[in-house]
């Protein structure tokens, strides 16, 4: 009787140990707890770090930036905070200077998940200057993803190139500002949670969205046209998944292996969910919303003019926020893209041979 009292009280002791081990972790975003990128990212991205580390890796997931806003998520990080986070590049272009200008390469950006693989190989294994950048802040990208092709969602019917001049577009990039002052638009600069209440009210009259978004956003009722005439690329949150480098530190080899394993899955998981869902809601809204223009070769003039000069808008934005080697990163980006491009090609939304790709090419060759 006494050995089996000792052998029980001996396990209750290794599992309240194994329990006071467990580590949960604070994550916070911006985006909603709606959005796709959290729901089918974020989230699965928590559960299966928790399968793959037996529990003693957690993060509790904070949205809508309850923690942190949008522009205050990598100060959290820095200053500990918040453990982990998305880090959206753009608000922080002299801070981390080579990944804000990858992410000014919207325009070459027309397939998403070629995009979010692209994006992850040369940030993880290509770009030192982007791990020095965030290492300023103690904060370590570990993914990211690609959202669906985006386009001018406006709040009234558009069928003509020459019907854009003056509209007011919230513009929150050099590259949406350059487009729509290609347009012969007006460039409005507007926070991100004030978008949908200025198209409610007139104060706008278009935005830059995936497909996805409107109704994530709850615009199906405001917007009266799409202009897919005009793809504008897929923006990328490339740094959505940020943690602290102390927090890092803290994790065993193994531990690291799989949150770089989950990693991996996020970057295909939250990708695939908007392009899929942006293919669904254009399904579902095409008869309530205007997705074609009757005169779409104004805006394929448009756009072929702008591509002739971006190559050279996106080498000077570089020089500006004085990014490292601008064109060697620029070059480096498209060949990966290139290669991508080609590896997709087939996928379709098959998100679980993405992110074995992703593993077997870019994941399993980190080392930090």
């Amino acid at each position: 009787m006494k050995s089996r009292t000792a052998m029980l009280a001996a396990v209750l002791a290794t599992a309240l140990s194994g329990a006071a081990m467990a580590d949960t972790y604070r994550y916070n975003t911006y985006a909603a707890p709606t959005d796709p990128t959290v729901v089918e990212g974020v989230f699965p991205f928590v559960e299966k770090l928790k399968e793959l580390t037996n529990g003693e890796v957690s993060f509790e997931v904070f949205t809508g930036g309850q923690l942190a806003k949008a522009t205050e998520i990598l100060g959290a990080i820095r200053d500990g905070v918040i453990d982990a986070g998305f880090v959206y590049e753009p608000y922080h272009p002299n801070l981390l200077p080579s990944q804000a200008l990858l992410g000014e390469m919207i325009a070459y950006h027309q397939n998403p998940l070629a995009t979010a693989a692209a994006m992850m190989e040369t940030i993880l294994l290509d770009c030192e200057n982007c791990r020095k950048e965030f290492d300023a802040s103690n904060a370590m990208v570990i993914s990211g993803h690609a959202v669906s092709t985006q386009y001018f969602v406006c709040r009234m019917p558009i069928n003509t190139v020459e019907e854009m001049k003056g509209l007011r577009i919230r513009s929150p990039q050099p590259f949406t500002a350059a487009v729509t002052n290609a347009l012969g638009a007006t460039v409005v600069n507007l926070p991100f949670t004030e978008m949908v209440a200025a198209m409610e009210r007139g104060t706008i009259d278009c935005i830059n969205a995936g497909i996805y978004l409107v109704k994530t956003l709850g615009l199906q009722d405001i917007a009266k046209s799409v202009i897919t005439a005009l793809p504008l690329g897929s923006t990328t949150g490339s740094a959505a998944i940020t943690i602290s480098k102390d927090v890092w530190s803290r994790f065993s080899d193994e531990q690291k292996r799989s949150v770089l394993r989950a990693a991996a899955d996020y970057a295909a998981k939250a990708s695939v969910a908007t392009a899929r869902r942006s293919a669904e809601d254009l399904q579902e809204l095409k008869d309530k919303i205007g997705f074609e223009q009757s005169s779409p070769d104004g805006f394929k003039a448009v756009w072929g003019d702008f591509l002739e000069t971006e190559r050279e808008r996106i080498l000077k934005a570089g020089a500006e926020i004085g990014t490292p080697e601008p064109e060697k990163l620029v070059d480096t980006y498209l060949a990966n893209y290139a290669e991508w491009e080609k590896l997709v090609a087939d996928i379709g939304f098959d998100s679980d041979r993405l992110a074995e790709l992703l593993w077997e090419r870019v994941y399993s060759k980190v080392k930090f």
